[in-house]
């Protein structure tokens, strides 16, 4: 019986017993208490059952999708360069073979029967889960797992070396299914037969010009996974010095932290020329930036960039003009499936004498499917999954503002090499406001 359930019981009886004087009068006092007591044991007793008492948390069941997509993003920077290199390091490729080693392990489970497993599976895993069907035949239970369904995979790390038999990348798979004990009856022992989703990291280790899965985590344990550097030592130390000046990785710790003090000293700047000036609204400069990037990517969609002929500088749109004529050209298709602006922040600021020839640049942190597509709409380059990627976008003031240049983050490092500008205050003026007074102590 549940504790809520005997509260109403508890009170009845104390009412009756403290009428009828079988009790003393302060019976009911006692039954109060008493009901206290049982709702405070059901309180407790809910916080161990959830493993939320004196701090402590259940282990996670699914992955922060941030932090996939942030690696997923570093991977796919690492394999398009390695690839070129080494064929066997083409994503896609990496990617199926995933999902296959993926499929055909919990299909095996399900089934148990090891067979299948044997050229896929790195021979220590594969006597393991010998010993598992082996072990739970003799109980006689098995692992169901129906209606498998893969729903997403991402690259996660990767680790290449100069001795090519230490190779080994790891993927991130999530998945729906339903999955359940049964006995030889065919009697359900755990849960119920509900489809839902679930997670896991498949690890590879190379052999040969071939993949053999080595390890697989669940979850929650799984953290050093996502914790692990990726190594490229067959790139080289200039690849990687190349890449981190270039960014071509997700927004590092240092690189975040850099982004984010720019943004403060331009969040200083513009709060004070906003209130002279109102183009320089922050807020308002910000929700443009958005909608601007999200209308970019729909007009190279479309291959025409004429709506927005009215928000480009007259040689952005003679660019973007050449840029559809040659994909027409080609043949191709450029589309950004899923986009989503996750973060504007902007980090330079250039306020002239005058209106005319204002200037700032906005960092853009987005995620989509950037994919290159021929006339039948078939994906033959770019992305095949969605990634997160990062661009900075460069507006100029002529009669409002126009868009003037679109940067990758190994373009912009001139941009962020630059100080901000306010040609309309004096130098001991600017320096004050600009370099000593904190964001925080500014009036909005």
């Amino acid at each position: 019986m549940r504790f809520g359930a005997l509260a109403p019981f508890i009170l009845a009886q104390g009412l009756a017993h403290a009428q009828s004087g079988a009790l003393p009068d302060h019976s009911l006092l006692i039954s109060f208490f008493g009901l206290l007591a049982l709702f405070a044991a059901a309180g407790i007793a809910n916080l161990l059952r959830r493993g939320s008492i004196f701090g402590y948390d259940p282990p996670p069941e699914f992955a922060d999708v941030k932090i996939i997509a942030e690696r997923a993003m570093q991977s796919h920077a690492i394999l398009s360069d390695l690839s070129k290199k080494d064929g066997t390091f083409d994503e896609k490729q990496l990617r199926s073979i995933a999902q296959g080693c993926f499929t055909r392990l919990f299909t095996s489970l399900s089934n148990q029967a090891p067979g299948p497993l044997k050229k896929i599976l790195r021979n220590d895993l594969l006597g393991k889960y010998e010993k598992l069907m082996a072990y739970e035949q003799g109980l006689g239970i098995r692992r169901a797992c129906e209606k498998l369904n893969v729903e997403r995979i991402e690259i996660v790390l990767v680790r290449s070396y100069k001795a090519r038999e230490m190779d080994e990348y790891t993927a991130w798979v999530r998945a729906r299914a339903s999955r359940y004990q049964q006995s030889e009856d065919e009697k359900v022992l755990t849960e119920e037969k509900a489809v839902r989703p679930f997670e896991h990291f498949l690890s590879f280790q190379r052999s040969g010009d071939s993949w053999l899965l080595c390890h697989v985590e669940e979850v929650k344990d799984a953290h050093h996974i996502l914790a692990t550097d990726n190594i490229v030592e067959t790139l080289g130390e200039d690849w990687e010095k190349k890449a981190e000046q270039n960014l071509l990785l997700s927004p590092s710790d240092y690189v975040r932290e850099k982004i984010a003090v720019r943004a403060g000293r331009a969040a200083i700047l513009l709060s004070r020329l906003s209130r002279a000036e109102p183009h320089w609204n922050q807020a308002r400069l910000t929700s443009m930036v958005r909608e601007t990037y999200a209308h970019y990517y729909g007009c190279l969609s479309k291959r025409d960039f004429s709506p927005m002929r009215h928000c480009m500088s007259g040689q952005f749109y003679h660019f973007a003009g050449n840029l559809c004529r040659e994909m027409k050209g080609l043949g191709i298709t450029i589309e950004a499936r899923g986009l989503s602006v996750r973060d504007v922040e902007i980090v330079l600021v250039k306020n002239r004498r005058g209106s005319t020839c204002d200037e700032f640049t906005a960092h853009v942190l987005a995620h989509a499917q950037v994919a290159q597509l021929n006339p039948n709409g078939e994906v033959v380059g770019g992305d095949f999954s969605i990634r997160q990627f990062q661009e900075y976008m460069t507006f100029v003031h002529h009669d409002g503002w126009m868009l003037e240049e679109m940067v990758a983050p190994g373009e912009a490092q001139g941009l962020l090499s630059e100080e901000n500008l306010d040609e309309e205050s004096l130098p001991p003026e600017f320096d004050w406001y600009y370099k000593m007074l904190p964001p925080d102590k500014l009036a909005n």
